[in-house]
């Protein structure tokens, strides 16, 4: 199960503070996707488009409440406060099956525009590295992405 579908399934638990810490995670999770979307300073709709059908997909949110979570996730980016408190939050609430996931979706976004740059394979080692994902997962990751799109 993949960290999105993790979240999506922790939306719709009743409790009122796993409901809040989940919705963080979704937040922290898109704020780590658009660190790769915003890496070369040029966001290209195509992958905004990507960002919003890995988020789609996995947490099955209503059009609304979709974009509320890529404004959430894109003022927080834009107030530039670092990404050390969402990798935090997703290293204390997600397995290493789910980290990848995640990573595989940085790399769909890289691809979106038909190739990775140099900045935004930058962008996704360093996230890893704060995810603590190991280099073979990261290059898993981004072959997997490659190879389906």
């Amino acid at each position: 199960m993949s960290l999105l579908e993790r979240l999506k399934r922790l939306l719709e638990a009743p409790d009122e503070a796993q409901s809040q810490s989940t919705t963080g995670l979704a937040v922290a999770s898109a704020v780590l996707l658009f660190e790769v979307v915003w890496a070369d300073h040029q966001v290209e709709s195509t992958e905004l488009e990507q960002l919003r059908s890995s988020l789609r997909d996995a947490l099955d949110l209503s059009d609304t409440d979709l974009d509320e979570v890529i404004n959430d996730a894109r003022r927080r980016h834009d107030e530039g406060v670092g990404v050390f408190e969402y990798t935090r939050l997703v290293n204390e609430h997600a397995s290493a099956a789910q980290k990848f996931e995640l990573v595989a979706d940085l790399w769909r976004i890289a691809f979106a525009d038909g190739t990775a740059s140099a900045i935004e394979e930058h962008t996704i080692r360093r996230l890893s590295d704060l995810l603590y994902v190991p280099h073979r997962d990261f290059i898993r990751a981004k072959q997997l992405a490659r190879d389906t799109g």
